[in-house]
């Protein structure tokens, strides 16, 4: 179990930075005014979910060997197919 654990340390804490700065871009994504340009909405959309596709991108490159581990590329994956919030929620 400690080996599972130690193999899966770095996807554990990737996962808890994921959904961290997941719920930012959210929250970022909420207070666009309503007054953007579509062009700028479009824009801080795409900057306030960059950050979130790195690390699920490197999630995902990332050997799992264990559920844990395991449970976290799938969320990871679900974010790059866009069913990230169906996912978590």
């Amino acid at each position: 179990m400690e080996n599972l654990l130690q193999h899966d340390g770095e996807l554990i804490l990737l996962g808890r930075f994921l959904d961290k700065v997941a719920s930012e871009a959210e929250a970022n994504i909420d207070a666009i005014p309503a007054e953007a340009s579509v062009d700028d909405e479009c824009a801080m959309i795409d900057a306030a979910s960059m950050p979130v596709y790195v690390i699920a991108e490197h999630i995902v490159a990332l050997a799992a060997q264990g559920k844990r581990g395991e449970a976290i590329k799938v969320r990871a994956q679900a974010w790059l197919d866009g069913t990230y919030w169906s996912e978590v929620a």
